[in-house]
């Protein structure tokens, strides 16, 4: 009975030893998608202001923490540089 030899994949397409990860981000555009926002402060006071709508839905919440992270949440995806990220993408 004949062996039969392991699959191996073809090196065509292989990354070099050295780099394990696909790169296809700079640093800083990884540190755009990824990092904080840095807002001025009259970015932070408006995108994190509370329409009347919003405070009542923030009352839902008991906890504060539950809270501060619904006010961080919208007050994040109000922001245009959010929406303009996620259409570049």
């Amino acid at each position: 009975m004949e062996q039969r030899r392991p699959r191996t994949r073809s090196h065509a397409h292989a990354l070099p030893a050295r780099q394990k990860r696909l790169r296809i981000l700079d640093k800083e555009e990884v540190a755009t998608l990824y990092g904080r926002p840095r807002f001025t402060f009259e970015e932070r006071a408006h995108y994190f202001s509370l329409s009347p709508a919003e405070y009542d839905q923030l009352q839902e919440f008991r906890s504060v923490k539950s809270q501060v992270s619904f006010v961080l949440h919208l007050g994040y995806f109000k922001s245009p540089a959010y929406v303009f990220l996620l259409w570049t993408l």
